[in-house]
């Protein structure tokens, strides 16, 4: 399917269910690599859970590809959204990269956002914000 063909397929998820997927996802894989998973929050979703999982599949894959030993996902579901952002120990991005391109058209096509920038102490930190019903705030 075309990228710009998409339209979200809006259904209730339960959050558990989706912290499920994040978490056997994300040690699927990283491998040998080590992963970590903290989850905020417990009210309910109303996402396009395909959609959703693409981007942060994309974004977790991504990191393990440039992680030298570690991978973490912090998730907050509050305010009207699901917020995570994926970190990596790796060199983190050069200042010519182009920034996930697919997964910045799957968040815009949820109506969200994408922020990509460097750690403090290195590596790379991708923050993905989508709506999830309910009153809708990015600034979280």
């Amino acid at each position: 399917q075309r990228l710009g063909d998409i339209i979200p397929n809006l259904q209730p998820v339960a959050p558990a269910q989706l912290r499920n997927s994040f978490c056997e996802t994300g040690r699927l894989l990283c491998g040998e690599k080590q992963f970590s998973l903290e989850w905020q929050g417990d009210a309910p979703l109303l996402i396009d859970e395909e959609l959703v999982l693409q981007i942060y599949e994309n974004l977790v894959s991504n990191a393990c590809r440039y992680a030298k030993t570690c991978v973490s996902v912090n998730c907050i579901v509050w305010g009207g959204c699901l917020k995570f952002t994926v970190s990596d120990d790796g060199c983190g991005f050069s200042t010519e990269a182009l920034g996930l391109y697919i997964c910045r058209i799957l968040c815009e096509k949820c109506k969200g956002t994408l922020k990509i920038e460097n750690s403090g102490g290195g590596g790379g930190s991708v923050t993905a914000v989508v709506p999830c019903g309910g009153e809708s705030n990015q600034n979280i």
